[in-house]
Formats: C-alpha cells, structure tokens, sequence
C-alpha cells in the first residue's frame, strides 16, 4: 500500500527536516513544496499499524509541526 504524508514544517528547517525523513526506510520519495504544507513524503508499507509506526517517526523528527495523512486507494 502506498501513503503520501503532508508535512508541515518550521520556517528554515526544510532541508534537515527533508533529509531526515529521506533516511526512514519505508520512505520512497520527499519534496520540498510550496503552499500549506512544505513537504510531501510517499511511503510504502504493509499494514496500517506500519503506517502508524511511520507516521510517528516523522512526527518526531524535529522541525516538524504537524502532518496529514493521504492512504492512496
């Protein structure tokens, strides 16, 4: 299954923010974007308690503020 994860983050922490959530392994693809949220991340995963585990990972990463989460159909 595939999710994709808004990120929303500090001002100025986009690239250390943006190579952090590049080491999780379940990461396939981030990119800094414009707009409400600054970075979108595509994760792959088995199960939706994976998805839960990944989802809190990122969120501990500092310089996060908040996230959403997109389970693609």
């Amino acid at each position: 299954m595939l999710a994709l994860i808004l990120a929303n983050v500090e001002l100025g922490e986009e690239e250390k923010v943006e190579k952090s959530i590049l080491e999780i392994s379940e990461v396939e693809e981030a990119y800094q974007v414009y707009g409400l949220y600054d970075i979108v991340i595509k994760v792959k995963f088995e199960e939706k308690e994976k998805l839960r585990n990944i989802v809190l990972r990122i969120r501990a990463i500092k310089g996060i503020r908040s996230t959403m989460t997109l389970i693609i159909m």
